[in-house]
């Protein structure tokens, strides 16, 4: 008994000395009772969280890796962190059996019968690697691969504005991804493969990737994007052609390759 007294001292003395690990990361949110619930539960993204204590040699070595990862993947992921020795955040540990550090959870689409997000034990490499493929793994996509002429004309004749990504990428580009449920029924995306050669050559695209805008309403329009492929240009210039937000949108910076 005194000798686990002596540890639970000496891991809330060095949690006191450490202090969270991400407290300063742009990419990586500190988590808490008060925060953890909108963070994870309202996310339209993969979350993946990591349960740590800041005395825990394992949970050092792999924080690197985390924030590799959470950089790498912030288009279309969220990343979260827990420090389990913080006193109001033990009973948050305890709620998702945290028995050991570092112990990493993804929340996707399934639910438990209360209506959470369920809480699955990621099992995989302990890198960025790793963790990047968990997150693409159970990343969804609202994005509409367009292969024929006739469903490209089907698809810039609804009403709904429209984006289409033009890429030489053999599947879906994580980011857009991400994109087409952050702008979903805001703004239907699409993507054309290099391969289509007849949608290509009517719509005189050059080069890979590229963007154009298809606008809605009475008098349509085609709207080519000719910026930078950072995240948050690509972002902007949605934003301009989009239906309003009914909530607030977030801040984010990233690349990624389309």
């Amino acid at each position: 008994m005194v000798l686990f007294t002596k540890l639970v001292v000496f891991s809330s003395l060095s949690a006191l000395t450490l202090g969270s690990f991400y407290e300063h990361s742009a990419n990586v949110k500190e988590l808490d009772r008060q925060n953890f619930d909108d963070f994870v539960q309202k996310s339209i993204y993969p979350v993946i969280v990591e349960f740590y204590a800041p005395w825990c040699g394992y949970c050092k070595q792999f924080t690197p890796e985390y924030l590799k990862a959470a950089s790498r993947a912030k288009s279309f992921a969220k990343f979260g962190a827990v420090n389990c020795d913080e006193g109001t955040n033990k009973k948050l540990c305890l709620r998702y059996k945290v028995g050991g550090f570092p112990t990493v959870k993804g929340f996707f689409k399934k639910r438990n019968s209360n209506g959470d997000k369920r809480a699955i034990d990621f099992k995989g490499n302990r890198n960025a690697i790793g963790l990047i493929e968990y997150a693409e793994k159970n990343l969804e996509s609202k994005a509409h691969i367009i292969k024929d002429f006739e469903k490209m004309k089907e698809f810039i004749e609804q009403d709904t504005p429209k984006a289409i990504l033009f890429t030489d990428k053999s599947k879906i580009p994580n980011m857009w991804k991400g994109l087409s449920l952050r702008f979903n029924e805001r703004l239907n995306l699409g993507v054309v493969g290099k391969k289509h050669s007849e949608i290509i050559e009517k719509y005189d695209i050059k080069s890979f990737p590229s963007i154009a805008v298809f606008t809605g309403g009475s008098e349509p329009k085609t709207v080519n994007y000719d910026g930078s492929f950072e995240y948050e240009e690509i972002v902007s210039f949605l934003k301009e052609h989009a239906l309003p937000s009914k909530q607030k949108d977030e801040k984010e910076t990233t690349r990624d390759e389309l």
